[in-house]
């Protein structure tokens, strides 16, 4: 199975990387959201990515699922 960690440092300003899973682009986003939670910092590109991602109606929907599910939704 591949899987690709998106985890990246703080400094790293890289663009996240196109992905062709809602769900794993939702888990990144929830990542990062966490992570400006906690007020940690993230790069200016991944926070611009959110910025546009948040608006989406995949975030939405993913939203409401992780609403009713939580981490759960994660489990692999």
């Amino acid at each position: 199975m591949f899987y690709r960690d998106f985890r990246a440092s703080a400094q790293d300003e890289s663009t996240p990387a196109e992905v062709d899973d809602p769900l794993v682009r939702f888990e990144r986003a929830h990542e990062l959201l966490s992570r400006s939670a906690e007020g940690k910092r993230i790069g200016e590109q991944e926070a611009e990515w959110l910025a546009s991602y948040r608006q989406s109606a995949e975030f939405r929907q993913q939203m409401e699922m992780y609403e009713i599910y939580g981490d759960r939704m994660f489990a692999r």
